[in-house]
């Protein structure tokens, strides 16, 4: 998976609250839990959220902000507006 859409699919789960656990996350899209705090703080800086951990729901989540939603937009969507 490129950068872009590796971004794209950590921002997607992340605004879903399906990411599971770092560990997990960082298997899903193959990668190391380390690329995994990276790729976070760069969507942090890069969309102006804040993104925060719930133990209790094991999942990041958005706690300040929100993604835009031309980001969930696929590209069906874009050739039909």
């Amino acid at each position: 998976m490129d950068y872009v859409n590796q971004l794209k699919q950590m921002a997607k789960l992340i605004a879903l609250e399906n990411t599971g656990t770092p560990v997990e996350l960082a298997r899903q899209l193959n990668i190391d839990e380390q690329l995994v705090k990276d790729r976070i703080r760069e969507l942090e800086e890069l969309y102006a959220v804040d993104i925060s951990y719930v133990d209790d729901l094991e999942t990041f989540r958005v706690s300040h902000g929100q993604f835009p939603m031309h980001l969930f937009k696929t590209s069906l969507q874009y050739q039909m507006n």
